[in-house]
């Protein structure tokens, strides 16, 4: 796989982050799938160790926060929309129709 710059290394954090916690801290968060996605991505991102494990950790709590917060939100506006915006990859737009 060609080499990824420094913009594309770091849209992978989040999920870098969900899978380190999912192995090393479960009780942050366990993302079943990230683990099955970590055979797909591309190598040179776990290898080349470009994140911190505070980074890592950091992204994962961020991760957790925002599951939980949208999963209230659904919660109480069943009916409510998850938008996620591609300008930020992390942060879903939480809106109610």
């Amino acid at each position: 796989m060609s080499h990824l710059g420094v913009v594309e290394d770091t849209l992978f954090v989040p999920m870098l982050g969900r899978i380190y916690a999912s192995e090393h801290c479960p009780q942050i968060i366990y993302d079943k799938k990230a683990l099955e996605l970590k055979e797909k991505l591309p190598s040179d991102l776990q290898e080349n160790g470009s994140q911190s494990q505070y980074t890592l950790l950091a992204s994962a709590v961020r991760s957790a926060n925002m599951d939980r917060f949208i999963r209230s939100f659904l919660k109480r506006r069943p009916d409510g929309v998850i938008a996620v915006s591609y300008t930020h990859l992390t942060l879903p737009t939480i809106c109610s129709v």
